[in-house]
């Protein structure tokens, strides 16, 4: 070990499979690295759960993620080590796919088809001893409250939710997208902890990544299910079930009275969005998962495997259980060098296969590009790097008459002006100077951020107004309405000017052209030049205007959506307000 690494000093936030594992692979390099996790122990989604029945018998369910493959061979390297240190253990069963229609099992799967490795003696085996590793000191019943970059010294300085002082590190490595989510608002009523001027583009990015949750099953039986052929099935035609297998199958997993057997089920993740649609997203009652058990027992007897009562039964709810999208890319990892920070998880690498089956390969297989780039002094690999932002705060935003679409003269004046000086390093400083900063957002900017991050426009605003609040600025305003008000004052002046203009002149409704009021130059610069979708007006000055035929009139401020918001309705007219103000 050398001098260099030894000085390195890493955080990691999570004890799931994949800080368990960077945390080991970096303290194997020489990294001295902290662990923190809010759970009582290590796992995540690798979990096992203890449950004691009535009678005071121990039983030990992998409720979560139940088994692992390996898929490179870096991976494999890894699990080979694992493997001779007896955390882990080939499980060698046979599965198949249960088709809930027909009422049969079909496409049985051999032992040697891909090899399938559980933790030894439950699923959680792995993360509890990689966190004991030489060089990682693992702190458990710890939240991070407070994540602060100090930029004169490059290095992070972190605090729990209680205000405790947890220390500078010069890394951290981040496996809980909460980091940058509104969600960490709503469990601990602060803003998320990474300070999003820092990596605006990154935090827009995972700051709400949708996922999929399941409820989980476990099951325990007096007698061995003999017309069950098979350790592990996934389910076909079925709106409850998605996976079911024989825990008590495993390796190792001797967790059960002599002769018994324990099951898990994973419901479909359409299952678990509707139950949860209905209770809401606080923590479902013991009622709830009763009814959830019931349900899913149901759903199992009912596919005529003699399925019997079962001595034990309770549920479990993964409100997140896999991402429904990832933000990785190739190198299954987001990485910022300015800031040394990196960031890995599921919802960086995703999950394929079975969808219950929470593979943690897919989170270990990315864990040679983190450990590479943060323990580079030691042992160099080079590796393509994510930019999240490669342009320099100060650099102008330049446009050209390439980019023109002769709307009205922006190419020359005020857009282009707008874009020139415009700085986020002068907003940021703005913020941080202590002024009240109020932002306002244009409707105009947000269908195009809607299109892009396939989102509604209202979800926009909602993202946008927490990523502004958590950078500092006091208030965030949507300029739909006043826009709307505006055009409804240009519509009062243009009558008292129609009317001015009738009475002074006395002459007949028709011969002069009225002023036209707009709140964009453009729809002038349209009537006068262009040719009008509707009515391809050509030369405006000499068109008679009562010859013209009558179409739907646009509605100003007349609906009210799901969300509160006023909108229009667009009539004959090229009107704008349906597509900024709809949803």
């Amino acid at each position: 070990m050398s001098a260099a690494a030894s000085a390195t000093n890493v955080a990691v936030i999570g004890g799931g499979i994949s800080g368990a594992v960077c945390a080991s692979l970096l303290a194997a390099r020489g990294v001295a690295v902290t662990l923190f996790d809010s759970g009582r122990g290590a796992g995540g989604r690798m979990a096992q759960r203890r449950e004691v029945m009535e009678d005071g018998t121990e039983l030990r369910f992998d409720h979560g993620a139940p088994y692992f493959t390996v898929s490179n061979n870096e991976v494999a390297r890894v699990v080979n080590g694992w493997e001779a240190r007896g955390l882990v253990a080939e499980w060698k069963a046979m599965f198949a796919c249960f088709d809930r229609e027909a009422g049969k099992f079909t496409n049985y799967e051999k032992e040697e088809t891909t090899k399938k490795y559980v933790g030894v003696p439950g699923m959680n085996s792995i993360c509890k001893s990689l966190c004991l590793d030489d060089g990682v000191v693992a702190k458990f019943g710890v939240t991070i409250g407070k994540m602060d970059w100090i930029q004169d010294r490059c290095s992070w300085s972190l605090a729990s939710l209680d205000g405790r002082d947890l220390g500078n590190f010069d890394y951290i490595v981040a496996t809980d997208k909460n980091i940058a989510s509104p969600r960490f608002y709503g469990l601990t009523g602060r803003p998320p902890l990474l300070d999003l001027s820092l990596l605006p583009q990154l935090s827009m990015m995972i700051q709400d990544i949708p996922v999929r949750p399941i409820f989980s099953l476990m099951l325990a039986f007096a007698d061995p299910l003999t017309k069950v052929p098979v350790q592990g099935f996934s389910f076909d035609n079925s709106d409850y079930l998605s996976w079911a297998f024989c825990d008590s199958s495993k390796p190792g997993h001797a967790h059960i009275p002599l002769n018994s057997q324990s099951w898990v089920l994973h419901s479909t993740a359409e299952y678990a969005s509707k139950v949860i649609n209905i209770i809401g997203p606080r923590k479902p009652s013991a009622d709830d998962l009763a009814k959830v058990a019931e349900e899913l027992l149901k759903e199992f007897q009912a596919t005529g495997l003699n399925i019997p009562h079962p001595i034990f039964m309770k549920a479990h709810r993964w409100g997140s259980a896999f991402p429904a999208t990832t933000v990785g890319g190739e190198d299954k990892c987001i990485w910022d060098k300015s800031i040394k920070l990196a960031i890995c998880g599921d919802f960086c690498v995703g999950a394929t296969g079975s969808d219950v089956s929470l593979l943690p390969c897919y989170a270990m297989d990315q864990h040679t590009n983190i450990e590479s780039r943060l323990s580079a002094r030691v042992n160099p690999i080079k590796h393509k790097e994510i930019a999240v932002n490669t342009k320099p705060l100060e650099e102008a935003v330049k446009i050209s008459l390439k980019d023109c679409l002769a709307c009205s003269g922006c190419i020359t004046s005020v857009e282009t002006i707008m874009l020139e000086k415009q700085s986020l390093g002068d907003f940021v400083t703005r913020i941080n100077s202590g002024k009240a900063v109020i932002v306002y957002v244009s409707p105009h900017s947000r269908p195009s951020l809607a299109a892009f991050f396939g989102l509604s426009q209202s979800q926009v605003f909602r993202k946008l107004t927490v990523l502004f609040n958590s950078m500092g600025v006091k208030a965030v305003y949507d300029t739909s309405c006043s826009r709307d008000l505006s055009l409804i004052e240009a519509c009062i002046e243009f009558v008292a000017h129609y009317q001015k203009n009738q009475l002074s002149n006395g002459r007949e409704a028709g011969n002069n052209l009225p002023m036209l009021s707009s709140a964009c130059p453009e729809d002038v610069h349209d009537v006068f030049v262009f040719s009008n979708e509707d009515k391809a007006i050509t030369e405006s000055k000499s068109v008679d205007f009562m010859t013209l035929e009558e179409s739907p009139l646009d509605r100003l401020l007349t609906n009210v959506d799901d969300d509160g918001h006023l909108y229009g309705v667009s009539g004959g007219s090229w009107d704008f307000r349906e597509v900024t103000l709809g949803e």
